[in-house]
């Protein structure tokens, strides 16, 4: 069992993982928040999809840039820039809902301006990782990470539910923008001489094709992350989606919604504990864990009653949190510390920057069919991806990829210069 926090031995990782908790659990309650206040301004699931499309479609236009920036700056001096300008934007949005000026339009106007912090703080907040942890304790690092949305999803919900009911929405804003200064505080008292160097890649053309070339060239980093693309499209909305099915199918208040997605982090807990204490992330454990995903995305889908769909959020809490540390483990231990940004930026726009598309269908298939067929796709399209990853056990090497001190092989490296 103390194998499973090994990575908690070192102090950065300490100071840096509490800071984050604080973090995700305000921007947790900012996102039910959010959702809550745009369905009673609307009424309207396809505002809702809508909102969350403009929020995560700046990641798909810019992701491959933010990328090539965290694998030339200083991801520690660039996470504390990010967290002040969201700390402001939900500063903002919090005195417009106080005022009672807000509607939907600035609602998603906030939303789109977060959404441009999005690619540069996420390949950062991925690649810092191995910074802290450094290429031994990685793998557990990005296990223990997982968890963290994990403790958002069962603390976020619950305590914007109870907010929502005594105070109102405003103060989840709030509460969320005074988050960000955990973060701060955190980042500025790490011991800078105890990260572990990344060989940071020098300002020049043609970086971000040169990451491209990197990845297609991969077979081990390819696939996972063409997984990652159908994942996030069709799966990886169901924490956003759920207060459609809560208000349109079981016609449930937010605080029931919020049981629902309390069940769902204590699924993730336990799923991001499990599988910090995996040893081996192949081809066929990362297949294994999207038939896993997909299988519960369906189950939820037909879930009778709300005590169904409650019990039925723990289990896809475990999946959906198995198949992720598994799918980023395989990423950090393949990838060129290097190429490390643009990799998890990359990984990124699969799994966040598809959102956009994603939540738009979400949010017309609720409106027009049923609040249930978003979670039957999603639950279809990973089990295919679980063949087409299994594909990859018979069709390539599945050897885990040994960390090379020496320079990038000149094919990868020549990639940089064009463009």
């Amino acid at each position: 069992m103390q194998d499973r926090f090994k990575a908690l031995r070192t102090l950065n990782v300490r100071r840096y993982f509490a800071g984050q908790a604080v973090s995700m659990i305000g921007s947790m309650m900012q996102m039910v928040a959010q959702g809550w206040l745009v369905l009673r301004l609307s009424g309207s699931a396809t505002a809702l999809g809508s909102t969350v499309a403009l929020q995560w479609l700046p990641l798909l236009v810019l992701g491959s840039w933010g990328g090539a920036i965290a694998d030339r700056v200083d991801n520690r001096k660039l996470l504390m820039a990010t967290s002040a300008i969201s700390a402001s934007l939900a500063c903002g949005l919090g005195v417009m809902t106080t005022t009672g000026v807000v509607t939907v339009h600035w609602v998603q106007v906030f939303a789109v301006a977060l959404g441009f912090v999005t690619p540069f703080e996420q390949p950062a907040l991925k690649a810092f990782i191995y910074e802290l942890a450094g290429p031994a304790d990685v793998a557990n690092a990005v296990a223990l990470a997982s968890m963290l949305p994990a403790v958002a999803r069962l603390g976020g919900p619950a305590i914007a539910g109870a907010l929502i009911g005594a105070v109102g929405i405003d103060w989840c804003f709030y509460a969320n923008a005074a988050s960000f200064l955990f973060v701060i505080v955190a980042l500025a008292s790490l011991r800078v001489q105890g990260l572990h160097e990344r060989r940071s890649a020098n300002r020049e053309k043609g970086q971000v094709r040169a990451g491209l070339a990197y990845v297609w060239r991969t077979p081990l980093i390819r696939r996972p992350i063409a997984v990652m693309f159908v994942a996030g499209l069709l799966a990886y909305n169901f924490s956003t989606m759920m207060p459609n099915m809560a208000k349109f199918v079981f016609h449930v208040g937010a605080g029931k919604m919020a049981g629902a997605m309390a069940a769902s982090a204590i699924g993730g807990l336990l799923g991001g504990l499990t599988a910090a204490g995996l040893r081996n992330t192949t081809f066929r454990t990362l297949s294994a864990a999207s038939l896993g995903f997909g299988a519960s995305l369906l189950a939820f889908s037909l879930a009778p009653n709300y005590p169904a769909w409650v019990a039925l959020s723990f289990v896809i809490g475990i999946s959906s949190s198995l198949f992720q540390v598994i799918h980023t483990t395989m990423l950090q231990r393949n990838t060129e510390p290097a190429m490390l940004g643009r990799v998890m930026a990359l990984n990124g726009i699969g799994f966040m920057g598809t959102t956009p598309f994603g939540a738009l269908l979400s949010g017309w298939l609720t409106a027009h069919i049923s609040g249930r067929v978003p979670f039957s796709l999603g639950g279809s399209a990973l089990m295919g991806c679980a063949l087409f990853l299994w594909m990859g056990v018979t069709q390539g090497p599945t050897r885990r990829f040994v960390r090379r001190a020496t320079p990038l092989p000149a094919s990868v490296s020549s990639a940089s210069t064009v463009g």
